[in-house]
């Protein structure tokens, strides 16, 4: 019941910051130190620049739990 749950809030959560996330974690095992750094810069830059980061901005000054659902209407 703890998975779904968990699985439920990723599956909620910011699709293209999981993704990310996923290329991170896809590249550790074989980058260096200074390869992995670049990349988690990169994709910071990356983050830091789209839909998602602003909803999350926007609804923690709202004080309000972020919609990614919406975004990803909004993108298809």
């Amino acid at each position: 019941a703890e998975a779904l749950a968990l699985a439920a809030r990723v599956a909620d959560g910011p699709a293209n910051a999981n993704a990310r996330i996923k290329t991170l974690c896809a590249q550790a095992g074989s980058n260096s130190l200074g390869e992995q750094l670049d990349l988690e810069a990169q994709l910071m830059v990356e983050s830091q620049g789209d839909d998602e980061a602003q909803e999350g901005i926007a609804a923690f000054f709202a004080k309000r739990a972020p919609d990614f659902k919406l975004l990803r209407k909004h993108q298809e």
